[in-house]
């Protein structure tokens, strides 16, 4: 796929008013067709066959437990590159009912003009793949469906990098792909942190965060957060952790990194008279008499502490506690365990377009959606629905993005002040294991 330089708009539609965007889910996902599958991952189009490139990135030295061997294996950085195939009915999404106006040009070429999005994500932590993938999927399905529809001015492809722990890789990282100009914009997978260098060696880029993490001081209105902070993740983790403890009981903070800021957050957000230690397994629970543990790593070790507490012990978590290690190894112990997380689920919705998106998604890569998975479909679609509207450049796309306030989107309909989250502890879902899976017991007010 050759770069595009930044150029004017290709399409014409009619005006709309500033600042509202409707998602295109239902009518993007009413285009698929279930009825055909090829060999591979992805759907091809029924009309006219179209083949896209993508490239999935894996770290060097990325480190997955092979339980069932007992051992350990590696991957390696490699790059896979293939041909995307995809199964499509001959039908065209709706144009948003509302967005900023757009410019109008003349008709589109004939041939679809290749851009592209990076996902930026960090799989330096252990099991953070875990918690990526979902949100790559979801924000690779939507360009995959739009880059699908008949008579597209565009295609849309997404490549993931990895940072790899490094924020000076991250930014290395972010120049290289502002000096691209077939690059239309990021996103920030979850967890990504210090995203501020990332944004600022992006230039201007639009960049839309699945990340809790880091402060961002953006003046050009094209970076926008779809999650709630790591501040208000924290107040609703240590108010539920106080909420759980029994009389005169404490609570423990438990995880892999003591320095982990979730862990810090969280314990000033427990109340003074409460008493908070910090605890490296079962064994200091038991000895510290904690009626709660506050668990901030990933779901692996999560299980490897819940098989030693207590029945009277709870166990509660941020995200990570969501990865699909933990109701896996820690069968029984799993039960009644809580997290907290800014991450919608649909699965019992009986709205047709989120029936159709889990139809979608567990068709395409044989598994539900996961954390993050719904708010990424959201992020790409708003970058979908701002390419429609201005057209193939990068610089006309940030100045879209400049003038929305509001996304309806298939998570949530999301309103943003400075690109944070207005009343952002109302995107924050707990959830419980029951009957040994996770179940929304605690929607957003």
């Amino acid at each position: 796929m050759s770069p595009i330089e930044d150029s004017p708009a290709i399409d014409s539609r009619s005006s709309r008013d500033l600042g509202v965007v409707q998602a295109l889910g239902d009518e993007a996902l009413d285009c698929l067709d279930f009825s055909e599958r090829m060999q591979g991952r992805h759907l091809r189009p029924c009309q006219e066959p179209y083949n896209e490139v993508l490239t999935f990135t894996v770290p060097i030295g990325f480190r997955t437990n092979d339980r069932r061997g007992g051992e350990d294996s590696t991957i390696r950085r490699v790059a896979l590159i293939g041909p995307l195939v995809i199964v499509l009915t001959a039908c065209e999404a709706q144009a948003p009912a509302t967005a900023p106006s757009p410019r109008t040009t003349g008709a589109p070429s004939s041939e679809p003009i290749a851009l592209k999005v990076a996902f930026i994500q960090d799989l330096a932590p252990e099991g953070a793949l875990d918690r990526t993938l979902p949100a790559f999927q979801g924000a690779e399905l939507a360009f995959t469906v739009a880059s699908a529809r008949e008579g597209t001015a565009f295609t849309i492809g997404i490549v993931a990098f990895d940072i790899d722990g490094s924020i000076e890789t991250g930014r290395e990282i972010a120049e290289e792909i502002a000096g691209d100009p077939s690059y239309v914009a990021a996103i920030a997978a979850p967890s990504l942190p210090e995203q501020q260098p990332i944004a600022e060696a992006l230039d201007g880029m639009p960049f839309l965060s699945l990340s809790d993490r880091g402060a961002m001081l953006s003046e050009d209105g094209a970076w926008l957060r779809f999650v709630a902070p790591l501040r208000d993740l924290a107040t609703r983790l240590g108010g539920l952790a106080e909420s759980h403890r029994s009389a005169r009981r404490g609570v423990c903070l438990a995880g892999t990194d003591e320095l982990d800021p979730l862990v810090r957050y969280t314990r000033r957000s427990v109340s003074s008279d409460v008493h908070v230690t910090s605890a490296k397994g079962a064994d200091d629970v038991t000895s510290a008499r904690c009626g709660v543990v506050v668990w901030s790593g990933d779901g692996l070790g999560a299980a490897a502490i819940a098989v030693g507490l207590d029945a009277d012990v709870r166990l509660i978590g941020g995200p990570g506690l969501r990865d699909g290690d933990f109701i896996e190894d820690a069968g029984a112990s799993a039960e009644g365990a809580l997290s907290v997380c800014s991450c919608a689920d649909v699965s019992n919705s009986l709205d047709l377009a989120a029936r159709r998106f889990i139809q979608t998604f567990q068709s395409e890569n044989g598994t539900a959606p996961g954390p993050y998975a719904l708010e990424a479909w959201d992020a790409a679609r708003m970058i979908i629905a701002g390419v429609d509207a201005a057209g193939p450049s990068r610089g006309e796309l940030a100045s879209w993005l400049s003038g929305v306030t509001r996304f309806d989107g298939l998570a949530d309909s999301y309103s943003w002040t400075d690109g944070e989250l207005v009343s952002p502890s109302t995107f924050i879902r707990t959830y419980e294991v029951v009957g040994g899976r996770w179940v929304l017991v605690e929607r957003p007010e």
